[in-house]
């Protein structure tokens, strides 16, 4: 990459803490780049695309980052023709990124663009986890103590381990700018702006949180209530076996204004779950394994069971996608129905770990 090259244009995720971090380092190294937060599916592929696309037509020269966004077969058309047009343009292209990709999509991707990728996948279960601000850091920030430190918060809020670690309140106010038209901007004007300039936390962000927490926690409260509980038998490996391993699930709707991870995380917290899973009336399906797995019992990869559905991306214990049914079409228990046949079709696959 020619890091002399004044123009820089940086995707990344708009929807955690990470995808904010890994932005404000590229900020950071770079000042001049533009920055153009977005989240995963097809649509938002669409206007990535044309955002290349009017950068490559503007400028004779440049480098494009897309940082802590995952892809999957459904969606990486638009993305992968507008990269393809960079690269015969003599752009350079780089993706970062922590999220399991489906095989061939690396491969797709790697002629034209460098690929600076780390997943569960592929270092093993007891293997150290990444974040994308790490791999930002690392690779273009390894020198910056304050980068290191983003890298520290980071990677704590993109793999939480339940109430032990409380996350930072950082991590419901991006959910709570995201889940509110009128405050969209914020992400920009208010925690990138404020995280490039080393401030983690300011007044406006404390009298937003506090304008908008009751809102938030009645949410969370109101989810609770009503999550639904299942129990799911796993198919015994013979039939000499008498005993039928369970699986416990909760499933909640949850307002977009709510950080998902928190809400699952206390739902985990408060029930002895091995799955939670929440969705929005849009259809936005996040998923995250609960409690810690011993020899003996189930292995749930949220990544596989994401597969399912559409658009899905993610990881080994968290992964998200987007329900196939119209839920303000058709309702939850449309949504319910759904999700449940999905984790029953997932679980009469699975066994445990020691048969």
């Amino acid at each position: 990459m020619n890091n002399s090259s004044s123009n820089f244009l940086v995707f990344s995720h708009e929807q955690d803490v990470d995808g904010l971090f890994s932005a404000a380092v590229l900020k950071m190294r770079y000042p001049q780049s533009e920055v153009m937060l977005t989240n995963h599916g097809f649509k938002n592929m669409l206007a990535v695309k044309d955002r290349i696309l009017s950068f490559t037509k503007s400028s004779t020269s440049g480098t494009i980052i897309i940082s802590d966004i995952g892809i999957n077969n459904e969606s990486h058309l638009p993305v992968f023709e507008a990269l393809s047009i960079s690269k015969e343009k003599g752009f350079s292209n780089i993706w970062i990124d922590h999220h399991v990709w489906p095989e061939e999509m690396e491969e797709i991707f790697s002629p034209i663009c460098e690929m600076v990728l780390y997943s569960e996948n592929g270092t093993g279960s007891n293997a150290p986890k990444k974040c994308a601000t790490e791999l930002c850091l690392e690779r273009f920030a390894p020198t910056s103590p304050f980068a290191k430190t983003l890298g520290f918060i980071a990677h704590r809020t993109d793999f939480p381990d339940s109430s032990r670690f409380p996350l930072p309140p950082l991590t419901g106010l991006i959910s709570y700018y995201l889940g509110k038209k009128e405050l969209n901007h914020k992400l920009y004007s208010v925690i990138l702006d404020s995280v490039c300039r080393g401030i983690l936390w300011n007044t406006e962000m404390q009298d937003d949180m506090i304008e908008g927490s009751r809102q938030i926690d009645e949410s969370i409260m109101g989810s609770i209530n009503s999550a639904v509980i299942r129990d799911f038998d796993l198919r015994p490996l013979t039939s000499a076996e008498k005993e039928v391993s369970k699986a416990r699930v909760a499933i909640a709707k949850a307002d977009p204004f709510v950080n998902r991870s928190i809400l699952l995380g206390k739902i985990i917290d408060d029930n002895e779950i091995d799955l939670a899973i929440a969705y929005t009336r849009e259809g936005k399906l996040s998923l995250r394994r609960g409690r810690e797995v011993t020899e003996g019992d189930i292995q749930i990869d949220c990544s596989m069971i994401a597969r399912a559905f559409g658009e899905s991306g993610g990881h080994q214990a968290a992964a998200g996608g987007f329900l196939r049914t119209n839920v303000e079409q058709n309702g939850d228990l449309s949504a319910l129905n759904e999700i449940e046949l999905t984790i029953q079709n997932y679980f009469e696959k699975l066994k445990p770990n020691n048969n």
